[in-house]
C-alpha cells in the first residue's frame, strides 16, 4: 500500500465504539426501550396524519412478528425477504428477522419476476415478506421455480380481496401467530435476542449488478452498526438533537437500511413514512426535514425543476433571481476560501436568501434543511454549486455496498465539489489507496463474504485483510480524496490516453435537460456519448417555448431539441480538456427502466447492456471518421 488516507475528526471515544460494536440491532432496540421508551423512534402517514409510534410500542410490534415467524417455523440462520416499498412494517419486518437469528434478504420493489427468482434461490430464502399484491404477484409468478419459500407474508391486503393461497397469508395474520405465542411464554423474545452475536449474519444486501449477476454482501450486526456510527460521524449533531429524514429509497439499499433502520438506534433521527412511495415529492413538503440524503440525481431533478421553472418565469423575477444568484455567489466563494464576508455582503446576502433562495426552496420542502448528503454517483459540480448558492449545506460521501457505511466523506461545511473528502477517523475505520489509486478499506464495517462465492470474496480481499473496491481514486494537494472511476470502467483511446468516462458524464450531467450520460471511446479516436433526457425538464422547456410534442419519443426528433442538447453539451465540454470534450452525441429513444433490467434497481446504468441496446447509434457516430481513415489508409496504399 502507498498512501494512508488521513482522517477526519472523529465523534465517538474508542469506548463508546467497544460498547456499540459489542452489541447486536435488536439488544440496541431493547436499550432504546429502556432507556426512551415513550420517545418517537418513526413516524408514518396514515390517513393523512403523520402517526408517532413509540420505542415501546415498536418493540411490541417487532416482537409480535419474530415470534410469528418462529411459528411459522423460521430459526437462526435462515433467510427470509422482503419486497416493498419504505414502509414502517419493512422495518418491522427486518428487525423482527435479524431478533430471531435470521438473515434479512433485501429485493428491490422494482425488480422483474426473474430477478425475484434469482435473488429467492441464490438465497435460499423460506419466507417472503410482500407489501402488496403486485409485490406477491411477482413471486406467485415464479412459485414454481423457487421451492425454498415456505410461506409468503402480505402487508397491505386491499387488493387482494377474497383470495386465497395455501403459500401466503397476511401480515396481521403473522402478528396473531406471535401475539399468542407471547401470551405462552413471555419471555422467549428476550431469549431469542440473548443468544445473538455481533458476528452473526444480519442481511444479505446484493450488489447493483451492472456487470454481471448481482452478488449478496452478507453484513453482520457488527457491520450494520459500525455503519451507523458512520453516519452518525458525518453528522455528529443527530447524536443529540432530533432530526427528521424522509424514509424514501428502497430499504433493500444499504443507504436506506442504515439511515432509517440502524441509525435511529444510537441517534435522535426520526425517520417519516409516507402512504404511498408516489408520494415523495408531497412528504417532503409536508415533512420539511432538516437531515437529507438523496442520491445525485435527486438533487439533480430539484434544481433543474427549479431552474426551468425560472427561465419561464416573469423578466421581473429573472431579474431578481440574477442579482440574489450575483450575491450569493461572492458569499459562497469567500467561505470557500475561508475569508470573513464584510458587513454590507453578510445583509445582502440574508436578503438573497429570505427573499429568493428560500422561497425556492420551500416550492420542493428543503427550506430547513441543516444538512444533506449524497453518494452513490459522481455530483456535477455545478448543481453542488447550485445547492451551495441556494443555502443548503450539500456535501459528497463514499461509500460501497460491502463496506455499509461511510468510509470517505465531506466533513466541512459548504464544501469545494469535485472531492469526497477524506477518510472516517472512527477507531479501526482504515483507508488506503494502491499504488494505483485503487481505494482499500479495513474496517468493522466491512462484510464477511459474498454468500456462496468463496472465490469471488478472496478476490477481493488481499492476505492482510485489505478490501479493495475496485473504485481509483487520487489525493488532491489540500489531501482531500478525488474519486476517479471504476477500475474497469477506464477508458483509453486509439491515441493512448487514459480517461474517466464517470468525470466525463458528470460534467454531461450538470445540465438540466440531461437525465443520464454513457460515454463512449474506449479503442475510438475521439469521445462520443448516448444520453437519456431528463422527460420532465425538456417537456416543461418544449411548452415554454411552443415546441409541439406528444411523449418522450416525439422529443427525440425535434430540431429545437437537438440543438438544445447540443447546447449544452458545448457548454459542459468548456470544462473539460480537448480529449474529454464529447464530439459527437445521439439522443437515445426511450426512458431507461429499471423494471425492464434496462438499469441496476437503483438506476445504475449497465454499460455493456447500453453499447449493445444503442450499437447502431454508437456506430454512426463514427462512421465518417471510419470512413476518413478508410479513405487515408487506401490513398497511402496507392502510393
Amino acid at each position: 500500500m502507498s498512501d494512508t488516507v488521513s482522517p477526519n475528526a472523529n465523534v465517538f471515544s474508542e469506548q463508546q465504539v467497544t460498547d456499540l460494536l459489542s452489541q447486536t440491532c435488536p439488544a440496541l432496540l431493547l436499550r432504546c426501550v429502556k432507556e426512551r421508551p415513550d420517545a418517537v423512534a418513526l413516524r408514518e402517514k396514515h390517513l393523512g396524519i403523520y402517526e408517532g409510534c413509540t420505542w415501546g410500542a415498536y418493540a411490541a410490534i417487532v416482537e409480535e412478528v419474530a415470534l410469528g415467524l418462529v411459528d411459522l417455523g423460521a430459526a437462526k440462520g435462515d433467510r427470509i425477504a422482503v419486497m416493498a416499498d419504505p414502509c414502517v412494517e419493512w422495518s418491522y419486518s427486518d428487525m423482527a428477522i435479524m431478533a430471531l437469528g435470521g438473515v434479512t434478504t433485501g429485493i428491490y420493489p422494482t425488480s422483474s419476476p426473474n430477478e425475484v427468482e434469482y435473488v429467492v434461490n441464490d438465497s435460499g430464502s423460506s419466507i417472503f415478506i410482500a407489501e402488496t399484491q403486485e409485490h406477491l404477484d411477482k413471486l406467485l409468478a415464479i412459485i414454481d421455480r423457487v421451492t425454498s419459500i415456505k410461506m409468503a407474508i402480505v402487508i397491505d391486503t386491499r387488493a387482494l380481496f377474497k383470495f386465497q393461497h395455501e403459500k401466503v397469508m397476511t401480515f396481521e395474520q403473522l402478528r396473531e401467530l406471535g401475539r399468542a405465542r407471547r401470551a405462552k411464554n413471555t419471555s422467549e423474545f428476550k431469549g431469542l435476542i440473548a443468544q445473538l452475536n455481533p458476528n452473526d449474519p444480519a442481511a444479505i444486501v446484493y450488489t447493483s449488478g451492472t456487470t454481471g449477476a448481482p452478488k449478496g454482501a452478507v453484513l453482520s450486526h457488527r457491520s450494520l452498526i459500525a455503519g451507523g456510527m458512520s453516519y452518525a460521524n458525518c453528522n455528529p449533531a443527530v447524536l443529540s438533537e432530533s432530526h427528521r429524514i424522509v424514509a424514501h429509497l428502497p430499504l433493500s439499499h444499504v443507504v436506506a437500511r442504515m439511515t432509517v433502520v440502524t441509525l435511529p438506534l444510537i441517534s435522535a433521527v426520526v425517520p417519516f413514512y409516507c402512504e404511498e412511495i408516489d408520494e415523495f415529492s408531497h412528504t417532503i413538503r409536508e415533512v420539511a426535514p432538516n437531515f437529507v440524503i438523496m442520491p445525485p440525481r435527486f438533487f439533480e431533478k430539484f434544481a433543474a425543476q427549479l431552474l426551468v421553472g425560472l427561465e419561464a418565469s416573469s423578466p421581473l423575477k429573472k431579474r431578481v433571481y440574477a442579482i440574489a444568484e450575483a450575491i450569493g455567489r461572492k458569499a459562497l466563494a469567500r467561505r470557500r476560501d475561508n475569508k470573513p464576508l464584510p458587513l454590507p455582503l453578510v445583509f445582502a446576502n440574508f436578503l438573497a436568501r429570505e427573499i429568493v433562495f428560500r422561497q425556492l426552496l420551500e416550492k420542493i420542502g428543503l427550506a430547513k434543511v441543516k444538512i444533506a448528503f449524497t453518494g452513490s454517483a459522481p455530483m456535477p459540480p455545478q448543481v453542488v454549486d447550485t445547492w451551495h448558492l441556494w443555502g443548503v449545506d450539500l456535501r459528497d460521501l463514499y461509500g460501497v455496498t460491502e463496506a455499509g457505511g461511510i468510509s470517505i466523506g465531506q466533513y466541512n461545511s459548504f464544501p469545494q465539489p469535485g472531492n469526497i473528502g477524506v477518510a472516517a477517523a472512527i477507531p479501526s475505520f482504515e483507508c488506503r489507496l494502491t499504488d494505483q489509486g485503487e481505494i482499500c478499506l479495513r474496517s468493522p464495517m466491512l462484510f464477511s463474504e459474498y454468500w456462496k462465492q468463496p472465490m469471488a470474496t478472496a478476490e477481493v480481499f488481499d492476505s492482510e485483510g485489505w478490501y479493495h473496491t475496485g473504485d481509483v481514486a487520487e489525493k488532491t494537494s489540500d489531501g482531500q480524496i478525488k474519486l476517479i472511476d471504476r477500475l474497469r470502467d477506464i477508458i483509453v483511446t486509439s491515441g493512448g490516453k487514459t480517461l474517466s468516462p464517470q468525470q466525463i458524464e458528470k460534467v454531461m450531467k450538470g445540465s438540466s435537460f440531461i437525465s443520464e450520460a454513457i460515454v463512449v471511446g474506449d479503442g475510438r479516436r475521439y469521445i462520443t456519448a448516448l444520453f437519456e433526457l431528463d422527460y420532465t425538464t425538456v417537456s416543461e422547456w418544449a411548452r415554454a417555448y411552443k415546441v409541439p410534442y406528444t411523449s418522450y419519443t416525439s422529443l427525440v426528433g425535434r430540431t429545437e431539441i437537438i440543438e438544445l442538447i447540443a447546447a449544452e453539451v458545448a457548454r459542459a465540454n468548456e470544462f473539460l480538456s480537448r480529449v474529454e470534450q464529447v464530439k459527437a452525441f445521439r439522443i437515445i429513444p426511450m426512458e431507461l427502466d429499471p423494471e425492464q433490467g434496462e438499469t441496476t434497481p437503483t438506476r445504475k446504468v449497465k454499460r455493456k447492456l447500453m453499447h449493445h441496446m444503442f450499437e447502431e447509434l454508437v456506430e454512426s457516430m463514427y462512421e465518417q471518421d471510419e470512413a476518413t481513415s478508410q479513405k487515408k489508409q487506401n490513398v497511402a496504399v496507392s502510393h
